[in-house]
């Protein structure tokens, strides 16, 4: 059966239906192209190609919150991704050419892309039937690290190609070259080879070998892949590709490939902190202090420069102090095991540097590691005898004399309390001199009942006491919370000839742009007189007579130099002591994070705080010797009875006024003392 054609070509009629065909599909090819071509027109002309090329050139790269010390140096950085911008101009020529050679070799001949590479990259992947090797230049990667998904679709990498060639008429190779080597990805949170080169091998680029910098610019392609924390191996291989790379394109010779490829990798991982542990506890203070002055909640990734009054030596010092008690700790711990519930004794201490009038160290714990709240700063505990001087100050004040005379005996106030005082010290008499230095508690109630509590409260927010002290009787020896801070604006009003001084823990604040956005006040705007110098003088030395003749006695030979007090709650939960020389004041808290009592051993103020405060102190002052206190006018010195208060030749050296003055005679209670049983029934006084 024959078949009769569609079309037949043959004959008039063929040949115009023929023509009519071939002008029909001409018609429809040249319409689809016309309006292929409006539309990829339209597509063009609807791009924001400037805004998204303004975009990339606009790009502020967030920057780590980097902290140092007053030297200078860097202590820590706060980040949520790891970046130390680099410019070009200071990245190593030998980085340079291990990126350009492994990534671009072409890159300063191409307009952004590069149609050899994609061919060559085509062929490679078609020989091996999957995808091995990619076309893109750096331009396009920029392109796409900034504004494009990593999608493999045909719409992406036109878009990407175009704005590539786009990038590279708007702006310099160089100005290309360094956001490449600054804002990729290359693992372990880091970003740009600045920051990976200090990540992975605790060195600056311009100290690591070029062994190391072809390391870092095999990481472009795949840093997870390539990641030599975890894939040694594959990292190591990858480096090679980057030195072989690097001969073809003639950047290293032979020889020194085969030189090159025999090195080590060493790697040294960094994490952002500079010094040892104990130094945190400063930087987390100084970080929170931050966040109020520029009210941000959080400070990671803004870019800011915080220096910090922080004096590494001096934290080292501290450190070392409260390490070297760690025997007398664990001794409390074995004897205490039972309130303690195998939880470790703490420590915290502070140092203000009283030149500067700011904070030369915070050791908030005996282990940062384990614990990073900072016991020196926002612990709220008992002082105890800490808290007796602004009593003992304001009784100056308001006439007292420290040879006043009380007597010793059990006292019930409001029929509710009863101050707690060591038994042996009834039924004798002391002076206000002898009553403060040996922390005699019913002394210092008496004499607070007798000024008011509402007037010391007052007295004690003038000293610098910012936490809330209740209006109660067992305030006067210290039983309401404070924390060192407190304790530190406290004393530095004896220490600084009775001006207080509010510490700082940070000295200036710079943005992202290098420009100051704060500058903490001198030292002379940050204090206040509080006390005139010569009231003041008199308790400095009365807190040196602490050293030589009461609770500090171990302290002694520093008396000449140094004042201070010791502070211990009940139950000896809260052991202090508090400090100063002309240059530093300490303060020092020992006790547990609970509130359980220390029932067992010898624990006070002055067997657990003072040895770490004569630690510090006495090496602090082989590093800068300090003065002598010197008396300002209107004082003077008298030797008296520790007991009765008149002048004697051998006793207390107590300081006056210079219109007070002890008695010359004996008093009548100490005639009546001589006298033995047949006064009041009792024996010799001790």
């Amino acid at each position: 059966m024959e078949t009769t054609p569609l079309l037949t070509i043959t004959g008039h009629h063929g040949r115009r239906r023929l023509t009519w065909y071939l002008g029909y599909l001409t018609l429809v090819i040249t319409g689809t192209t016309m309006l292929s071509g409006y539309l990829a027109y339209q597509w063009y002309q609807a791009q924001p190609w400037h805004t998204q090329i303004n975009q990339i050139l606009a790009y502020k790269p967030p920057q780590s919150t980097r902290f140092y010390d007053a030297s200078g140096h860097l202590i820590s950085e706060s980040y949520a991704s790891y970046r130390l911008y680099t410019k070009l101009a200071d990245i190593p020529p030998t980085l340079v050419d291990a990126v350009l050679a492994i990534e671009d070799k072409n890159f300063y001949t191409h307009h952004g892309i590069d149609p050899v590479a994609i061919l060559r990259a085509a062929l490679s992947n078609l020989k091996a039937m999957k995808v091995t090797q990619g076309g893109s230049t750096i331009t396009q990667q920029v392109v796409r690290s900034h504004l494009l998904s990593r999608e493999k679709t045909f719409a992406r990498k036109l878009k990407e190609a175009i704005l590539a060639l786009h990038l590279e008429a708007t702006t310099t190779k160089d100005q290309i070259l360094e956001m490449y080597l600054n804002h990729l990805f290359l693992g372990q949170n880091a970003y740009g080879v600045a920051s990976i080169g200090l990540r992975l091998f605790s060195q600056p680029l311009d100290q690591l070998g070029v062994h190391e910098h072809a390391l870092i610019a095999g990481l472009f392609q795949a840093p997870s892949r390539y990641n030599p924390l975890r894939h040694k191996h594959r990292a190591r291989q990858r480096q090679l590709q980057v030195l072989m790379a690097m001969q073809h394109t003639s950047k290293i010779s032979a020889h020194q490939f085969k030189m090159l490829r025999r090195k080590p990798l060493r790697y040294r991982f960094h994490y952002g902190q500079t010094y040892s542990s104990h130094h945190m506890y400063t930087v987390d203070y100084a970080r929170r202090e931050a966040e109020q002055i520029l009210g941000e909640t959080d400070l990671r990734d803004k870019g800011y420069v915080i220096h910090t009054t922080l004096q590494r030596d001096v934290s080292e010092v501290v450190a070392t102090a409260i390490a070297a008690m760690t025997p007398t700790f664990n001794k409390v711990e074995r004897l205490n095991a039972t309130t303690l519930k195998d939880k470790p004794l703490q420590a915290a201490a502070a140092v203000l540097n009283l030149r500067s009038g700011t904070i030369a160290a915070t050791v908030g714990g005996r282990n940062y590691a384990t614990s990073h709240f900072n016991r020196s700063i926002q612990a709220q505990r008992s002082p105890g005898s800490l808290f007796k001087p602004i009593i003992y100050s304001f009784a100056l004040l308001n006439g007292f004399r420290w040879s006043d005379v009380f007597y010793l005996s059990p006292i019930t106030l409001n029929n509710t309390y009863r101050p707690r005082s060591n038994e042996s010290e009834y039924l004798g008499e002391s002076t206000l001199l002898r009553a403060f230095t040996s922390s005699i508690n019913v002394t210092t109630v008496e004499v607070g009942q007798q000024l008011g509590m509402r007037r010391i409260m007052d007295h004690a927010s003038k000293l610098g006491v910012r936490s809330p002290i209740k209006q109660e009787y067992g305030s006067l020896i210290g039983q309401s919370e404070v924390n060192q801070l407190d304790m530190l604006r406290l004393y530095s009003t004896f220490a600084n000839a009775g001006k207080m001084i509010e510490p700082t823990v940070i000295s200036s604040i710079e943005d992202a742009s290098g420009a100051v956005v704060y500058r903490a006040p001198e030292r002379e705007q940050r204090e206040q007189q509080v006390l005139p110098p010569a009231v003041n003088f008199l308790m400095v030395k009365a807190l040196s007579s602490v050293l030589s003749h009461g609770t500090a006695r171990a302290g002694a030979h520093l008396s000449h130099i140094a004042a201070g007090k010791t502070g211990t709650s009940n139950h000896s939960v809260d052991n202090w002591f508090c400090g100063f020389t002309s240059e530093y004041l300490t303060v020092v808290w020992v006790g547990p994070d609970t509130t359980n009592p220390l029932p067992r051993g010898r624990i006070t103020g002055s067997t657990l705080a003072l040895p770490i405060w004569l630690k510090i102190t006495e090496a602090l002052n082989q590093a800068l010797p300090p003065k002598a206190f010197t008396p300002p006018p209107g004082v003077h010195a008298a030797i008296i009875d520790g007991r009765y208060g008149h002048k004697v030749k051998r006793g207390y050296e107590a300081w006056f006024l210079a219109h007070h003055h002890p008695p010359t005679e004996p008093s009548f209670l100490k005639l009546a003392g001589t006298r033995g049983r047949t006064l009041r029934g009792f024996g010799g006084y001790p």
